[in-house]
């Protein structure tokens, strides 16, 4: 068998796989840009069709609740030691 053959036989091999690589690779594209196109016409229809929302409720700034007066510390004997802590739970 003779070298050019086998190269030649190769070359179409090699060149039917790159035609379909690149025919696989238009076809993506094409998907991609159809997508594209329709993703755009879905957008433009949800703000044509979007509702005018309401204005949102105003958020009245609620005054704080009081706080209640310290509590004396006793300690283990049940005695004041003087110190007022705040209880809050």
């Amino acid at each position: 068998m003779e070298v050019g053959s086998v190269n030649s036989g190769m070359n179409a091999y090699v060149d039917a796989n790159r035609q379909a690589g690149q025919n696989r690779q238009a076809a993506e594209a094409e998907k991609m840009q159809q997508a594209a196109r329709e993703e755009a016409q879905r957008a433009e229809q949800r703000v044509e069709a979007a509702p005018a929302q309401p204005a949102a409720p105003k958020v009245v700034a609620k005054e704080p609740a009081p706080q209640p007066e310290p509590k004396p510390v006793v300690n283990a004997q049940g005695q004041q030691t003087g110190t007022r802590v705040n209880v809050t739970a």
